[in-house]
């Protein structure tokens, strides 16, 4: 899934390693993918199934940490997964173009369930 989104969205980094020190010490991390861009970063974690787990490591973890090795750039998150259940979060996203484009999404789920569809 992340080689198509390679073709999708122009200078994506893909699983780069973040270390970190905040007041529990020293930390690592390892979000999906990224790419910058003049006035945000976008962030991406695939997963399986939508889980809240992947909106907390956008919102919780990979988004601050992002935006401040970004000087302070706004992050929005994608979460891309092949499955979703009653318990997935939203907002849901309709495609890929719609998170690309519309600054208002912050966070989101996309269903994908072929990456053909992608």
């Amino acid at each position: 899934m992340v080689a198509k989104l390679r073709t999708l969205v122009p200078g994506l980094v893909y699983h780069p390693w973040i270390r970190y020190e905040d007041a529990n010490g020293h930390g690592a991390c390892e979000p999906e993918a990224y790419a910058e861009r003049e006035e945000e970063i976008l962030l991406f974690e695939v997963k399986l199934t939508a889980c809240r787990a992947g909106h907390a490591q956008l919102s919780g973890l990979y988004g601050p940490l992002l935006s401040a090795l970004f000087g302070g750039k706004p992050v929005r998150g994608l979460q891309i997964a092949r499955a979703l259940h009653a318990e997935s979060p939203g907002p849901a996203v309709d495609s890929l173009s719609d998170f690309l484009y519309d600054r208002s999404i912050t966070i989101g789920t996309l269903h994908v369930p072929d990456i053909r569809f992608l």
